[in-house]
């Protein structure tokens, strides 16, 4: 690889060149590039080394579980009522997830 570099000063200034200095050329000897015919075309379309990827969970999926894990009114977490049986009715009740401020009725959605 050459370049020529012109370089214009006025009258009476002096240039100095230092003398060449090799230059490391990365290309072993021999060398020629392919023509653009000898290249390995792309694929049209990707192609999946190990069969089909994990799906992408985009980041509003993991948001909206963690702003279903809270009550909307109060903004607390659930907390998780263990089956027993009513006091005032005396009938077994599964466990079931509820707003922990006494008084609110919500619950997650199902």
């Amino acid at each position: 690889m050459k370049f020529t570099i012109t370089i214009e000063v006025p009258d009476g200034a002096t240039i100095a060149v230092s003398p060449s200095v090799p230059v490391y050329d990365p290309s072993p000897a021999g060398y020629v590039p392919p023509y653009a015919d000898e290249l390995i075309p792309l694929p049209p379309e990707v192609v999946p080394l190990l069969g089909d990827p994990a799906p992408f969970r985009a980041p509003q999926t993991r948001q909206a579980e963690v702003k279903s894990a809270m009550c909307p009114t109060h903004h607390e977490p659930w907390k998780l009522v263990p089956e027993g049986v009513s006091k005032k009715t005396g009938r077994p009740y599964s466990a079931f997830y509820a707003c922990p401020v006494r008084g609110c009725d919500q619950r997650p959605a199902a």
